[in-house]
This record gives C-alpha cells, structure tokens and sequence, in this order.
C-alpha cells in the first residue's frame, strides 16, 4: 500500500492548489484524481501534497479569523441561543450564591428586592474576540469565561441592546462584539432609581469579574 493509500480512498474528496478533486484510483506509489473540471492528474510525490495541503488549511485559517474578526464573532458563537444558555446556566448559580453570602453585594439584594424608579441593569455577552482590545476593560478575566457587557439605562434591556447593536448612543463593545443579552444574570435587576441603578451596576460587573469574566463597562 502507496503512502496515499494511508489517508486516502477512492470517491474521497479533497483539495489542493489546482483546485477540488476526487480520487479515482491508485497505483504503485502515486494517486490518480479528477478535478472538478473533468481534468486527471497523477500526484506522485506524497510529500509535497501533504506540504500543500497543510499551507492550504493554514492560508484558509488565517482567512477564516480575518473574517471572523471583520463581521464580530467566531464561527463557535454563531448559536447565540445556544450560547446565552450555556452562558447563564454556567454563571447564575455562583453568582447567586455570591451575591447572597457576600457583604460586598449587599446593594444588589436591595436592588433585586425593590422597585424604586424606571432604570434596568442589563448584561450582553460579547465574542470572546473582544478580549483582544486594548482598552474598555473593567476586568480582565480568565479566558475560559465570558466577555460581557454591563450597563443600565431606563430603556428595556432588549431596547437597549438592540439601540447598541444600530449605534444609536451606543458603546463600540457592544456595537461590535455584541451577541445577546442575559435575562437570568440580569432579571432581577429592573424598575430601580437612578442611583441604585448605577451602584448596582458597578456592583454586578465587580461580582461577574470576581467570577473570572472579562468585564466591559460597569462604570
């Protein structure tokens, strides 16, 4: 068995420079290919393919990060739902807990337990390509956990995410890296004055970076 026949068989479909091909057939030490414009071709020197193929996939990364980063996100957070839920199942629970038994937090008990104006606290998850700013950062967190955003503002977070995401008196994290809002992380959190909204929005995002988030406003 030729070296080809070692990841290859025939009606296996690949690519190389010349283009799509399939494999039609073997010999001695080579392979014989079809390109999709009906032309046959023998590759006899295994190396040198292998050496092709593997630019190839390293010019079509490269190419693929080039456009993940020109549209905002990468080709694993393209299931927002998906992602918002794993998001929120992995950081309610310590969150909750954090904020029940730290006396730090305090002001988010008393945020989530009375309704004293027209301002909301939201939290947007961002592409983890944020994380390679150089700027906007309230915490830099460990890499294996979110990038959010945290704001507040008297419009409804779905209203406020959306006005973001158009660039209306919105923050370029969001605008940019913006994937979905958090409703489980920032429910409680509504119907709150003006200045408990503020407080209890710096508190929230010092809670989220406690957690090891990379964090983005919370000012």
């Amino acid at each position: 068995m030729n070296k080809f026949q070692t990841f290859f068989k025939v009606g296996d479909r690949a690519f190389n420079r010349l283009g799509v091909y399939t494999v039609d057939s073997f010999d001695a030490d080579g392979m014989w290919v079809r390109y999709e414009d009906g032309n046959c071709k023998r590759l006899g020197d295994f190396d040198r393919q292998v050496r092709i193929i593997e630019n190839m996939l390293l010019e079509f990364d490269a190419t693929m990060k080039e456009r993940e980063w020109e549209r905002g996100y990468t080709r694993d957070e393209e299931d927002v739902e998906a992602l918002v839920e794993a998001t929120e199942g992995l950081l309610a629970p310590p969150l909750d807990d954090l904020i029940a038994n730290s006396p730090r937090y305090d002001i988010l008990r008393r945020a989530s337990q009375e309704i004293s104006g027209d301002c909301n606290v939201y939290v947007i998850l961002l592409s983890t390509l944020s994380r390679q700013m150089r700027w906007g950062f309230h915490a830099v967190g460990r890499p294996d956990m979110p990038c959010l955003y945290v704001g507040q503002s008297w419009y409804a977070p779905e209203e406020r995410f959306q006005m973001h995401k158009e660039g209306e008196h919105s923050s370029y994290y969001v605008r940019r890296f913006g994937l979905g809002l958090l409703p489980n992380i920032h429910g409680l959190f509504h119907s709150l004055s003006r200045d408990v909204a503020m407080a209890a929005e710096a508190a929230l995002a010092d809670a989220l970076a406690e957690l090891g988030c990379t964090v983005f406003g919370g000012h």
